[in-house]
């Protein structure tokens, strides 16, 4: 289904809304409009959290105990709940960020997949599949099943090899 930039959701991922919060309060307390705002800011406008959705993680967040909130007076002089991140909440925010790195380093691999219908370290994806059901059929074979495929190339590990580390 295509989208032109316009119609694109820019909802924010499901699984990161935590994570935004934690990042966006580790600069300083703020009140909850001014994380939705500061959220769509940094993402220049790609993600735009939907007030329900930022209400009840707040709420989580602060069973946790994540963050801490305490009614304050805005800019403007209304009146508004400021959440800070805890000492909890800061450490909670490295494992969100070493997950989040390590996630979006798999899908950055799975796109960068060759264009021949994908691939894994350089070996197009048809070739690894055919090396996959010979694998399989020759362990599927008994030992009195005369039957001889063709061999498997002994290269690297069992033929698939990461670029630019080729064994002879």
């Amino acid at each position: 289904m295509g989208f032109s930039m316009d119609e694109q959701n820019t909802d924010v991922i499901q699984g990161t809304l935590d994570m935004l919060i934690l990042k966006t309060l580790s600069l300083e307390p703020m009140h909850g409009f001014g994380i939705a705002r500061r959220i769509e800011q940094v993402s220049r406008g790609v993600f735009k959290v939907n007030p329900g959705s930022l209400l009840t993680a707040f709420q989580r967040l602060e069973r946790v105990g994540w963050l801490d909130s305490k009614w304050r007076q805005t800019d403007n002089s209304r009146r508004a709940k400021f959440y800070s991140l805890t000492r909890a909440g800061r450490k909670q925010l490295e494992v969100e960020t070493v997950s989040w790195h390590r996630r979006a380093s798999a899908i950055a691999r799975l796109l960068k997949a060759d264009a021949e219908g994908g691939g894994i370290d350089g070996v197009p994806l048809a070739s690894v599949r055919a090396r996959v059901a010979r694998a399989r059929e020759s362990q599927s074979r008994g030992p009195g099943d005369r039957r001889r495929g063709k061999p498997l190339p002994r290269r690297g590990h069992g033929g698939i090899h990461r670029a630019g580390c080729h064994s002879r």
